[in-house]
């Protein structure tokens, strides 16, 4: 495992992850790769403090956290982005 995803903020500022960091990390459930800690000792000083976005990359609405969960959403029924991924799920769950 080269890479892991990170979509929980809370998770990010809990362990200090930043960009340009070494981590260590296990496999957790099937496939996902978790992050079990940073190796803060090969930090250099290059390393950059990550923030989730604000807007929505593919349409520019605002972001939304919804209360219990840790992903933010685009709430805007027409963002092109959703509108391609519901019709890939579609096309997926109709074959």
């Amino acid at each position: 495992m080269q890479r892991a995803t990170l979509h929980n903020e809370d998770n990010i500022r809990e362990k200090d992850v930043r960009i340009g960091d070494t981590v260590v990390l296990r496999k957790a459930g099937d496939i996902i790769p978790e992050i079990v800690r940073v190796m803060t000792d090969q930090r250099t000083g290059v390393e950059q403090a990550f923030f989730m976005p604000k807007e929505c990359p593919a349409c520019g609405n605002e972001l939304v956290r919804i209360e219990g969960e840790v992903a933010l959403r685009c709430m805007n029924p027409n963002c092109p982005a959703q509108l391609q991924e519901g019709l890939i799920h579609f096309a997926f769950v109709m074959r």
